[in-house]
Order: structure tokens, then C-alpha cells, then sequence
């Protein structure tokens, strides 16, 4: 099987079974809400761990309950990274004088 049909494989199981909705728990417990100024951005991204983590463990496919909480585990901590670089490039670093 080529990578394109692997990735759409992926895509087709996220959309058709409706587990995209794996994404949007994540970004509820992560507390990022739609007006986020980053919620854009953390949907993609989450869609995108989705397909790669899909990719990450065929062995799973049988068990769908066990596939999608490795799923669930891996978009949380792209998406955990993907915060924590953001607030860490936005935040100054106040230093105290003396």
C-alpha cells in the first residue's frame, strides 16, 4: 500500500466513522475553546495527529476502543506541545532589577 492511500485510509476512517470528534475532546479538555486565537490551527493539527497516529498502530485496528485511546493520547500531547511552545514564544521573560 503507497503513503497516499495510507493517509486517505486514515482520513476516511476519521470522517466516515465520525471520530473527529476525538479532536474536539481533546481540545475540551485542554480547555481551548473556539474563540482560542489558535483553535483553527489546534483542529488541524489534532486532525493531522489523527491520521499519523492511525498510521502509527495497524496492530490496533481490531481493538477500535484501544486504537482510538492511543489516538486520543497522541493528539492530546501534539497538541499539549503545540500550546506550550506557543505560550513559552509569546510570554516575555520579566527579570527582576537590582
Amino acid at each position: 500500500m503507497d503513503n497516499k492511500t495510507d493517509y486517505q485510509t486514515a482520513f476516511d476512517f476519521m470522517l466516515e466513522g465520525d471520530y473527529e470528534v476525538v479532536v474536539f475532546g481533546v481540545l475540551k479538555r485542554l480547555n481551548v475553546r473556539p474563540w482560542h486565537e489558535h483553535y483553527r490551527d489546534l483542529v488541524q493539527e489534532g486532525r493531522l495527529e489523527f491520521v499519523d497516529a492511525y498510521q502509527k498502530y495497524p496492530d490496533q485496528r481490531d481493538d477500535e476502543k484501544q486504537m482510538l485511546s492511543y489516538i486520543y493520547q497522541s493528539v492530546k500531547w501534539r497538541l499539549l506541545d503545540k500550546l506550550r511552545r506557543s505560550t513559552r514564544v509569546s510570554t516575555p521573560i520579566l527579570r527582576g532589577g537590582g
